[in-house]
This record gives C-alpha cells, structure tokens and sequence, in this order.
C-alpha cells in the first residue's frame, strides 16, 4: 500500500508539474503570434465558457470519483453507477449547449471561438478520469494525458502562424481535450462489466453532486469574473490579454506552493477523525511555515524579475502585463496562505459551507471593486481588486479557524523570511537593472536571488534549510565512505 501511494504522489505531482510547464512552453510563442488583442479575445470567450462548463458539470467528476472509491470492491454496483453517472452528465450538459448557443449568437463577434467549445462539452460528457481516480490508478491517466497534451503543443507551433489563428488555437486545445477524454475508454473493462446509461437514481445522485458544486461555484466566481467585466466594461480586447498573461504567470507560481502543501490535507483529516487538535494545529505550523519559506521569496522574486522576464517571455507587446504583475504577486503569498487555512483545514475538517462562504465573501468584494476600478483604471483595476479579493478570503478563514483552534504563532518565522526576501530582492534589483531581457539574463538573477535567499535562511537556521544541508552531508559520507 505504502509504494502504491508513493507511486500515485508521483504520478500525480509529476503530471502537475508538467502542467504547469506546458503554458512555459507555448506562451513566448503564442503570445508573440496572437498578439494582445488574440489573447484578450481567448481569455474573454475562454472565461464566459468556464462558467458554462462550471454549470454544465456542476460536481459530478468530484462525486463520481468519490463514490467509485466507495463501491470499487464491488464490480457490479461499480458498472451501475457508471451507467448512472452517464446519464446524468448527458442530462445536465443540455442546457450547457444551449446556453452556449445563445451566447455566441448574442456576442457574434465571439462566435466562431465560443462555437469551438463545443467540442470541450462533448469531451466532458465522456471524461472519464473520474473512474480511474477512484480506482487509484493515476498512473493510466497520467500517461494518456502526457502524450495527448504533447500533441497539442506540436500541432500550436505548426498550425497557429498569425494574429487571425486564435481560432485555430483553441480548436487545437479543445480536439486535444476530448481525444484525452476518448483515449481513457481504452481499458475500461478491468473495472467494469460493461458501459451503458441508466436514469436509476438520478434524483439521490443528483443532491449529491450539488453539495460539491457549491465549494466549486464559490472557488470559480472570481477566476474568471473579472476577465468577463474587463470584456464587457471596457472596448479594448487587448486590456485582457495584459491581465490574462499575468494571471498565467501568477497561477504558475501559486501552483508550485499549493499543489505540494496540499499533501498535508488528509493528515490534517486523520487528526480530526480522532480529535487530535494538537496534531491539527502542529501539521498547519509545518504548513504555513513551508508556504512563507517558498511563497515570500517568489512573491518578492517576482516583481524584482518582472522587468526582465516579460519583454522575452511575452514579448514587448506585453510591457502592461509587467505592471501587472507588480500588483499581483501578494496573490501568491496570500493564496497560498488561504490555501492552508481553507482547503487544508476547513476541507479537511468537512466545513465546506464555510469555505463556501469566505469565498463569496472575496467574490462580493472582487465584484464591487471591479466595477469601480475597471471603467478607469482597465486591467490595473483588475489586478487591485484580484488582490483584495484574496486578502478578504484569507482574513475571513483565519479569523473563523482561530475560532475552533489555536493557530501556532508564526511572526518570528515571517519575519525571518521576510528579512531574507528583502535582501534577496536589493540584490537582483541591483543586478537586474544593468542587464539586458533574456532567458540566460532572467535564469542568471532566479540563481543569484535563490542562492541569497537560501544563505540568508541558513543564516537563521530555518528547519527546511538545515534539514537540507543535513540530508547532503549524509549523502556526502555515504559516498566517500566517511563517518
């Protein structure tokens, strides 16, 4: 069991990494391709299908994945729920199509983009990750996906040629999802006797998958919510694709925090189960000391390499999205703060209604204070009001969780990290500013300010760093040979 984990974790974080560097792959060229005004009309159409989708799926794959777990032991009852789920995602995409129908007949100079998703509801309705999830097969998955995805990323840099392909390339992600989706039907028979739809009880799955959708519906509301008021409030296409690339590279940055500091949800699970409240509040302590050792230097990295990451990265037609991103970085800290206190704890102790509610309570303010800013300020309004948003949600959870628990104190910890940033971040702006944009120039300061950083901790001797340099000596002595 404990290799079959070990194998699972690496599968699954192997294929989140590769995730998040497939976008580092494509988005130098394609937004050099596609231009501001391609990607904003991308982002625009991409945020209005999202909440298509969000509703035309609602939970079902968390559920479905959830209950597989549940009934795997039984091959009959598996195969029946599977034809069960079936037919209530035919069911609930219906009204998806139509709604999407009526928007692109609304939005015609979005038509043809938003008609290509199509091809993404179809490929939802036959996903069916969900099955082998819960089966704790990710390594199936994560193979099919891998290759399909590497298709994908030839086929944009051989058919996306000018500023007029964007609709080639979302044709060429939404054909990509759905042959994921289709390759996954490949081997089903190991789990099941056989495919088929069955209505049987819909209405008892039904509520189920309502439950869920409501912690993904309050998640999803500033996600892209501030993309559609940037596209209806303001004429300027382009304004999206500034703030759609910074966003890119702030979820890039969050995604490397989160998806590690995450693993600590089902001990904190555990913990409560058996009403270890010292064992919860001991796990959040390593938690929130592991998202201040890694967010504080990338949220100050950030904007330190910002200036010289953008012109080659985006390209000089994407100057406003470094501006951006000097407001955005205390996303990543902040997310991933809440990241602990929200998605660890308060998931993890099964209060998703009120992580539902600390996130519409940051989805109010991101709507109030878009609706100020973006008229006169566009994609920089935006950008303010993202970071508000996360900073309500963040103060919302802790200041509900402090509540149940004692959160372990951690001001000397930030603060160190904090000292260690600052330094970091004098030493690249010193440096930064006398050099040239490039891939070798940006690499060149991320080395410089990790090195600094890390001294700087090692100077403090923060417990990850010292784990570290214990773990090298060992691994020194275990190959000379020395006691």
């Amino acid at each position: 069991m404990n290799r079959s984990i070990r194998r699972n974790y690496v599968f699954a974080t192997g294929y989140q990494i590769f995730s998040i560097c497939v976008p580092l792959i494509t988005t130098p060229y394609v937004s050099r391709v596609l231009r501001p005004e391609g990607i904003g009309a991308i982002s625009y159409t991409a945020a209005i299908f999202s909440y298509i989708l969000l509703f035309g799926t609602l939970g079902v794959n968390a559920y479905a994945m959830r209950q597989v777990a549940f009934l795997r032991e039984n091959k009959k009852q598996t195969t029946d729920f599977f034809g069960e789920i079936l037919s209530v995602k035919l069911l609930i995409i219906i009204p998806a199509l139509l709604s999407l129908g009526v928007i692109s007949f609304v939005l015609r100079e979005y038509r043809m983009l938003l008609l290509v998703h199509v091809i993404d509801l179809l490929g939802s309705v036959i996903g069916i990750d969900w099955l082998y999830h819960g089966f704790e097969d990710f390594a199936i998955t994560t193979k099919r996906n891998f290759v399909v995805k590497m298709i994908g990323i030839v086929c944009v840099f051989l058919f996306v040629k000018d500023k007029n392909d964007a609709v080639i390339y979302v044709l060429i992600q939404s054909v990509s999802s759905i042959a994921g989706a289709v390759v996954m039907w490949f081997g089903i028979k190991r789990y099941i006797d056989r495919a088929y739809v069955s209505l049987k009880n819909f209405r008892r799955h039904y509520s189920g998958i309502l439950s869920l959708f409501l912690v993904q519906i309050s998640g999803s509301v500033y996600m892209y919510l501030d993309k559609i008021m940037i596209g209806t409030m303001t004429d300027i296409v382009a304004e999206n694709g500034y703030y759609e690339q910074a966003q890119k590279i702030i979820n890039l940055s969050t995604t490397i925090i989160t998806s590690l500091s995450t693993v600590l949800q089902p001990r904190i699970s555990n913990a409560f189960i058996s009403s270890d409240t010292k064992g919860i509040s001991h796990y959040m302590e390593k938690s929130l000391h592991f998202v201040l050792f890694l967010g504080t230097p990338m949220t100050l990295g950030l904007i330190a390499c910002s200036s010289n990451l953008v012109p080659w990265f985006l390209g000089k037609d994407f100057l406003k999205s470094q501006e951006l991103l000097y407001i955005c970085a205390p996303i990543i800290i902040i997310h991933s703060i809440y990241n602990v206190f929200g998605y660890q704890y308060l998931l993890g102790t099964k209060q998703d209604r009120v992580m539902t509610l600390t996130i519409l309570g940051g989805s109010g303010c991101n709507v109030v204070l878009n609706a100020l800013f973006i008229p006169r300020m566009l994609s920089v309004g935006a950008s303010i009001a993202s970071v508000a948003a996360e900073f309500v949600v963040m103060l919302l959870q802790i200041l509900y969780v402090r509540k149940q628990i004692a959160i372990p104190s951690i001001k000397g910890y930030a603060l160190k990290c904090l000292a260690a940033g600052v330094v970091m971040f004098v030493v690249v702006v010193g440096i930064g500013w006398k050099l040239s944009s490039g891939f070798l120039q940006t690499m060149g300061l991320i080395s410089v300010g990790a090195g600094v950083y890390f001294w700087m901790m090692f100077f403090f001797k923060n417990d990850f760093v010292m784990e570290m340099v214990d773990r090298i000596k060992t691994g020194t002595r275990n190959v000379f040979g020395k006691n």
